[in-house]
């Protein structure tokens, strides 16, 4: 199983996500035997932004790109290239004003491409992750969950779900650690009680599913 680990904090120590999303590696490690594991921080590679250049190149044959056009695209398509490599993808990210942090919403602007990761199938798109895991591990302020008073201003679930549903994962994992900030020390204990909990649960699922695959 060919696994990319993305953590998006701006935060190193003490950050939640971090180290939610780590336990969750390192319980798939003691669980699947052989898991290959590809790491990418964005924070520290922290994807640019896409450039007038970048965009032009997006959309121009390649026959016909100019060498700066290569030059400006280069690193989106090692991204893609390394996303479609993969079997499953683990994304830790806080919750920034809503929404995604600025770095998460770059990786993607550099891995959403027409022709690469989505083609044109009849009229619609056809994502290339089709059957694939992806696993969202997240940790915000409040408490964004169904029933709660600020559910309504949780940005970051739809647009990610519409995102890698386009992608051809309608249905991506998410483990959400809240509220971690705006509720007290009590209610943030049991908030990452509860995270590290599902994870487990996650991990061994995912350890099962691996294993039936691998069956002869």
């Amino acid at each position: 199983m060919r696994l990319l680990h993305i953590d998006a904090s701006a935060r190193f120590a003490g950050s939640r996500s971090r180290q939610l999303s780590k336990r969750f590696i390192d319980r798939l490690r003691q669980d699947i035997p052989g898991l290959q594991v590809e790491r990418l921080d964005l924070a520290i590679s922290t994807p640019r932004h896409v450039s007038e250049l970048q965009s032009a190149a997006m959309y121009t044959p390649d026959a016909e790109k100019s060498p700066e056009m290569w030059d400006a695209i280069r690193e989106s398509n090692n991204l893609c290239a390394m996303l479609l490599k993969m079997d499953a993808v683990v994304i830790g990210t806080p919750m920034y004003n809503f929404s995604v942090p600025s770095v998460l919403k770059a990786y993607i602007d550099n891995i959403v491409r027409v022709g690469v990761t989505f083609v044109p199938d009849g009229g619609t798109y056809k994502g290339q992750l089709a059957g694939n895991r992806l696993l969202f591990i997240t940790s915000r302020g409040n408490d964004y969950g169904s029933g709660a008073d600020m559910h309504g201003l949780d940005w970051m679930t739809p647009a990610l779900k519409t995102t890698f549903g386009l992608l051809g994962i309608p249905d991506p994992e998410f483990v959400d650690a809240q509220p971690m900030q705006f509720a007290g020390s009590e209610a943030r204990d049991a908030a990452i009680a509860r995270a590290e909990a599902e994870i487990d649960v996650k991990a061994s699922e995912w350890a099962r599913v691996v294993e039936v695959a691998v069956l002869p």
